[in-house]
Formats: C-alpha cells, structure tokens, sequence
C-alpha cells in the first residue's frame, strides 16, 4: 500500500533517529514527525526541539511538550541563535520554502546527520549544498496522491556518519 505523500520521510527519519538517537531538531512541525520523534524522545530519553514559523500551527502541537521537547517560533536560523549553536545528532528540514536552505548552511557543520522531506524540489534550494556532503542517501517510497502513485523524495546527508547502513534499512 502506497504511503501518504506527506509521510514519505518517515522511514528514513525514524531509521536515522533510531541509530544515532538525540539530540533531535525538528525544522517544520507536522503530523508525520512531530508526534513519532516526541515518542521516540520519550522512549530513548533524549532532548527533542521542535520549530516553525506560524504559532498558531505550533498551538496544535503544544500537548506535546514537555521537559524533553521544547517547542520553538522562528522562521530563520538568526531568530534562534541558541539551536544554531548547539550540536545536534539527526536534524529534519522539512519546513518553509525560504526557511529550509538557510537552516541546512547555518547547520551544517552541526548535524550529525541531516534529513530532508521533498529532495527532488528546486525551490527548496538544497543543490548544491547537499551535493557537497561527504555520505548521502537518496530515499524514495511509493506515495499516493489524488489516485495517482507518486513518490517526493527525502535524502539524509552527512560529513561524518557513512550512511551504507541506510541502503540495506530501506531497500
């Protein structure tokens, strides 16, 4: 059964979160990742930030903080000058159109591992940034979409960590 299109970064996130555990960023608040990486923060104990723009999307989400998931507004790496200081293990960029490239530079050297949603988009401007990491894993699953299989793309980069291990997870 095809996935949801909105979904299709969740394999390649909950596998990358499991491996290398927190803390975990969250770049775009949602229903496909907010409430599985607050479980999975939960359950591996470690600290989950969670950030967006729009507070009144945020509001929707406030059941799920707690002293391990913090919650965040701001739209651009300057407004959070704290999370762009901070090493992270696994950061998902899944948020704005013109917030996702200035968060990937600003975080880029701090991210053990980066994982975006809808890779294959040129208005998210992730060449040639993405290009440039050391280990890169492309992922694609099957999505449905107004009756029609379709398939947005995710990628998980990284200067540090090999990410082979990824090919066999998700084949």
């Amino acid at each position: 059964m095809p996935m949801d299109p909105y979904s299709t970064h969740q394999p390649a996130l909950i596998a990358c979160v499991a491996r290398y555990g927190g803390p975990v960023l969250e770049l775009g608040v949602g229903w496909y990742s907010t409430p599985v990486l607050h479980a999975m923060a939960g359950a591996m104990s470690f600290d989950l930030v969670s950030v967006d723009n729009n507070a009144e999307w945020l509001a929707r989400f406030e059941r799920f903080r707690t002293a391990k998931h913090q919650f965040v507004r701001a739209s651009m790496p300057a407004d959070a000058p704290a999370l762009v200081a901070r090493d992270w293990s696994v950061v998902l960029v899944d948020n704005g159109v013109k917030e996702r490239r200035p968060w990937m530079d600003a975080l880029w050297q701090r991210a053990r591992v980066m994982a975006a949603h809808d890779s294959e988009q040129p208005c998210y401007c992730y060449e040639p940034l993405a290009s440039t990491a050391k280990f890169r894993f492309d992922y694609k699953a099957d999505a449905l979409s107004s009756g029609k299989v379709v398939a947005p793309p995710s990628f998980v980069v990284s200067n540090t960590e090999n990410l082979d291990w990824l090919r066999e997870a998700l084949p």
